[in-house]
């Protein structure tokens, strides 16, 4: 029974009536469309009865740790979700802080969600994320990572540090590895404000950012990752602006005035200068803007923004793919399956006054405060499109304890389970799904461009070559290397490939044909020979019992395989006549070549057809690798 049916009695037509005012709460997916799943709606927080019913129909549940979101506890319970002690197990959304441990992860059950990924860290800790886009550099010197200015992590490299800065006192901004909300930042232009021993960041002050009214801004870009393997991100529509609260200039009087150079809203909103908006239908005033508002500022001052929101597309996706490998296998050993995790993540980007966006830093649990009407109106819709995209299944969580818990199947690492065809298909139509329900979200990657441009840059995984044949079957490139061959067109049909397992049968026939042919060519090497005029035995009776005469011992000093066989005197006797030494070389000699030239053709005949499923199945899946 659908949730929108209820136990009163109301005609079609008034019913249809209801159905059309208000919004659907259960989406259907899955391959039959036939898995409930609840579509979260910011509308929500007005607490609509109608979406109430959702959570309450099926028992849902949520648990929060170490995390104080007020806004995505209310998103929940609005929805009818109850909530549960933070170390129960029977649980549909789990949001936490950190994940401080992985333990939870291996014992999800398949329609649970958390909020972080494992290892996400490699993100979030401003010294590995800026390595990781340092190796990625290395790896692909065609590709441009100029989007993080140039930065030493201390202590390690203190020594190249200390060097630089006695060449170009800069300024340089500081930052510890592991903070948020500003604190720690402060900018220097001597060794000696620092301490040797702490773990810092140091990069150079970008000095040329870009102003409105005098005054220096950053944007807090909302980005959601539903899948490392395949890789699926996306970006929200909107986003904040956030304003410092003095004048930007960089006297060595206001070197140290946080007001000035830091953009954060925890820090500014303590400036006498801050100005709050509480009209929830103005964008553009005050101290908070939004991405749109800033975006058609911009627009009306001559600026292109098109190029620089594909500019700022383009430093997300490669930010993110700097990290894809490590937390895509961490993801494979950990997750008892695939699409229990998602995670939000806050990107800070500043521009500076040629339009250029400089990637700031990555938050792994960004700010959900909400203190003005500008951020209820932005973030709700961030948590609840999120949620939605991500696939909560409408279902008790209290089953899977009545029915015994999980088997053992379902909580084994995705990573030792081979995915068969059909699962491999059950994914990328999953990923359409996602976008058809994403809301105020927008797929960056994969996209047909953003594939062509980014493809290299990934872990050679065969889902992400998989997924972009399946989306853009015609104009997907096939990713060879590092770097992109001309466009190769590639027939839909080579996704709908059989099994592994099918290709490993034929290969293994051909090779049983192949050895079969060997031996019955050897049998026929090491047959008697016997010249015109001979008999062989016809039955028992007339079997030789003879021993072979010895040798003669000029004939002992040749090789085993090249001694001429020595009939016995009982076939002698019968006519046969002795074979000449050169006779016997001859014919070895005839059939050695017969085996070889016969080896060697159905060797080439096993190798195309090895090849070429290797290379079709390289194309669909982007292995190769047959046994």
């Amino acid at each position: 029974m659908d949730i929108e049916q209820t136990n009163s009695v109301e005609t079609p037509e008034s019913q249809e009536i209801e159905d059309q005012e208000k919004p659907p709460c259960i989406l259907w997916t899955g391959s039959l469309k036939k898995t409930p799943i609840v579509r979260f709606r910011a509308e929500a927080l007005t607490n609509d009865p109608h979406l109430h019913k959702v959570g309450t129909k099926y028992k849902m549940c949520f648990k929060m740790v170490d995390a104080g979101s007020s806004l995505v506890r209310t998103i929940l319970s609005s929805h009818g979700f109850q909530e549960v002690h933070p170390i129960s197990r029977n649980f549909n959304v789990m949001w936490t802080g950190p994940l401080r441990s992985t333990s939870v992860l291996t014992n999800l059950t398949k329609f649970q969600r958390i909020n972080h990924f494992p290892k996400s860290s490699v993100l979030g800790q401003k010294d590995l994320l800026y390595k990781n886009i340092q190796n990625l550099q290395l790896k692909h010197r065609n590709h441009r990572f100029d989007f993080i200015p140039p930065s030493f992590v201390l202590p390690d490299e203190y020594n190249q540090f200390s060097r630089v800065i006695s060449k170009d006192q800069g300024p340089w901004i500081v930052k510890p590895v592991s903070s948020c909300q500003g604190h720690g930042i402060q900018l220097i232009n001597s060794l000696s404000q620092i301490s040797r021993k702490d773990k810092l960041l140091v990069s150079r002050y970008i000095q040329n950012p870009l102003l409105i009214d005098g005054l220096k801004f950053d944007i807090r870009l909302y980005v959601l990752v539903t899948s490392y393997d395949p890789l699926t991100i996306y970006l929200f529509k909107e986003g904040i602006t956030r304003f410092a609260t003095r004048k930007y200039n960089l006297t060595k009087e206001n070197m140290n005035n946080r007001f000035v150079h830091l953009t954060n809203y925890s820090v500014n909103k303590k400036s006498a200068s801050f100005v709050s908006c509480r009209n929830p239908h103005v964008e553009d005033y005050g101290s908070k803007w939004s991405m749109s508002a800033l975006l058609n500022y911009l627009k009306k001052n001559g600026k292109d923004t098109a190029t620089l929101m594909s500019k700022i597309e383009d430093v997300i996706i490669k930010t993110i793919i700097s990290a894809e490998g490590t937390i895509a296998l961490a993801s494979k050993s950990m997750l008892a399956h695939r699409k229990n995790c998602f995670e939000i993540y806050g990107f800070d980007i500043l521009i500076d006054e040629n339009m250029k966006p400089w990637m700031l830093e990555v938050n792994l649990s960004p700010s959900l405060t909400c203190d003005a009407p500008l951020d209820l109106k932005i973030k709700a819709n961030v948590v609840a499109d999120a949620l939605t995209i991500t696939g909560v299944e409408c279902k008790d969580p209290c089953e899977r304890q009545i029915k015994g818990g999980c088997t053992t199947s379902e909580t084994r690492p995705c990573q030792a389970r081979n995915r068969s065809f059909a699962e491999r298909l059950e994914i990328f139509e999953g990923v359409k799904d996602e976008e058809e329900r994403s809301g105020g979200y927008i797929r960056i990657f994969p996209r047909e461009d953003t594939w062509k441009r980014y493809g290299s840059l990934l872990t050679n995984t065969s889902l992400n070559q998989a997924l972009a044949l399946h989306l853009y079957p015609e104009k997907a490139v096939v990713r060879e290397s590092s770097t992109y061959e001309p466009q190769q067109q590639v027939p839909a049909y080579e996704c709908q490939l059989p099994p592994l397992k099918q290709t490993v049968r034929r290969y293994q026939e051909m090779t049983r044909k192949v050895s079969r042919v060997a031996r019955e060519v050897r049998q026929e090497i090491e047959k008697p020979v016997l010249v015109a005029g001979s008999r062989r035995p016809s039955n028992t009776s007339e079997k030789c019992h003879h021993r072979r005469r010895e040798p003669s011992q000029d004939l002992n000093k040749q090789p085993d395989d090249l001694r001429p066989r020595v009939l016995c005197s009982h076939h002698a006797s019968a006519g046969s006549v002795q074979v000449s030494e050169d006779l016997l070389k001859a014919r070895f000699e005839s059939m050695k070549q017969q085996e070889e030239a016969l080896l060697k053709r159905r060797s080439i005949e096993v190798s195309n057809i090895v090849a070429g499923f290797s290379s079709i199945y390289k194309q669909a899946f982007g292995e190769t690798k047959l046994l």
